[in-house]
């Protein structure tokens, strides 16, 4: 439980994230771009995941775990999208340096409030529509974005910061300004939303966080190997055991 907590974020409206497969997606997609031109064969963690030496974005599905935000309220649902954007840009991974920025800061639309281009994967090297992404568009989206007054921005500016952005019905924004299929989201920290790993434990103790683990195993076949996942939901002990006589 203690190497989850880290990425269990508790969201303004009370429901709690469990991010931990989306950073996992990130750390072996790092290991993918450090390692593949400099190996004669893909490590089997990324096979795993469907990355090959000629295809640089993760399998259908079944290859892979989905989707890689959990959560309690969510779990019922079609909608394997998130109430929210969450983006890393201090992180990129070797074959995104070069690329175009995750969070490029557009016009100002007022005060502290900026119409903002997020793009979750920033390279036109990995397909849309193979991207494990978190929110509609294929990852991309342009909307306007409450930011936190001590932020200086101008247009132009790349936002180095983990931060998520939440959508706010309360925020006023002008006529014009771009929403894609978003409406305007507050720019929040997410150290600010990151919860304690005795803050999990009870989140997961009175069931408003469920854990989530996948594992996978390679199996030699005719056509050569075939990586198969399986997704267990942990259960949480919620009674101490009866004290011995």
């Amino acid at each position: 439980m203690l190497r989850r907590a880290p990425f269990v974020y508790e969201l303004p409206d009370g429901s709690i994230w469990d991010g931990y497969y989306y950073h996992e997606f990130r750390r072996v997609l790092n290991l993918y771009d450090t390692t593949s031109t400099s190996r004669p064969s893909v490590p089997a963690e990324c096979r795993a995941w469907g990355f090959t030496a000629k295809h640089r974005a993760p399998g259908g599905r079944k290859h892979r775990p989905h989707p890689l935000w959990t959560s309690v309220q969510a779990k019922d649902t079609i909608n394997f999208y998130t109430p929210f954007i969450y983006i890393d840009s201090t992180a990129p991974t070797p074959h995104e340096r070069e690329a175009k920025p995750h969070a490029e800061v557009g016009k100002r639309l007022g005060l502290h409030l900026y119409e903002i281009k997020i793009t979750e994967f920033p390279t036109d090297a990995i397909s849309g529509m193979s991207l494990p992404h978190s929110f509609p568009v294929y990852g991309h989206a342009t909307l306007p974005v409450l930011v936190p007054p001590q932020m200086k921005l101008k247009a132009g500016d790349s936002i180095k910061a983990e931060f998520f952005l939440i959508t706010d019905p309360s925020i006023e924004v002008p006529s014009g300004a771009k929403q894609s299929t978003r409406k305007a989201a507050r720019l929040v920290f997410a150290k600010d939303l990151r919860i304690s790993p005795d803050r999990y434990a009870a989140a997961l103790l009175d069931g408003r966080a469920e854990l989530v683990e996948w594992t996978w195993k390679r199996q030699r076949t005719a056509m050569g190997d075939e990586y198969v996942w399986t997704r267990t939901v942990v259960p949480i002990e919620t009674k101490r055991p009866a004290e011995a006589e």
